[in-house]
């Protein structure tokens, strides 16, 4: 469980679902039965772990400092998951508590600037677009910005290759 717990840290994680040993032995009991399929590969162990915990919180979000207020919202709303979809899964983003900060000051934060530089033409319609879009904008904005920081940060990567190499080790170590 520490190899794990320690894997996710290092990674800027954190599962919805805190981790203990009654959901690692459901993980562990779902892991061996798949892996006796001839179709099982290593970036289900991620999707496993992912939908067993309730996804994950990303913990850097690589804002400027000033920040400091959006960072740790966008730390307790938004939710990635690894999915088992296609021949190598992929990953999503969920939004959960979407505060009325973000929404309020968004026109102020760092996200703007990002929406600026990869929607400009969205952006000059800003003043004359109705809440609901507004909010929708925000959503969207969000979630490209998070997939773009998965992607940066490898995160799928990492969870589609290492991760499965710690489970693994972790799995040998209780001999499960």
């Amino acid at each position: 469980m520490e190899l794990i717990k320690e894997y996710f840290s290092n990674l800027g994680i954190t599962p919805v679902r805190e981790i203990n040993s009654r959901s690692l032995s459901s993980i562990y009991t779902a892991i061996n039965s798949y892996a006796g399929t001839t179709n099982f590969k290593n970036e289900y162990i991620a999707a496993l772990f992912s939908e067993r915990l309730g996804g994950f919180y990303i913990n850097n979000w690589e804002l400027p400092q000033e920040e400091e207020e959006l960072r740790n919202e966008l730390r307790k709303t938004i939710i990635m998951y690894y999915k088992k979809s296609g021949p190598e899964g992929s990953i999503d983003f969920y939004f959960e508590n979407f505060s009325k900060e973000i929404i309020s000051d968004f026109r102020n934060t760092y996200l703007f600037s990002y929406l600026e530089r990869t929607n400009a033409p969205v952006v000059l319609k800003w003043y004359f677009i109705s809440e609901v879009e507004r909010k929708e904008l925000i959503r969207q904005t969000i979630y490209h910005y998070a997939l773009d920081l998965s992607y940066k940060q490898k995160l799928f990567n990492k969870l589609s290759t290492e991760f499965a190499k710690v489970v693994k080790e972790e799995m040998e170590i209780h001999r499960i």
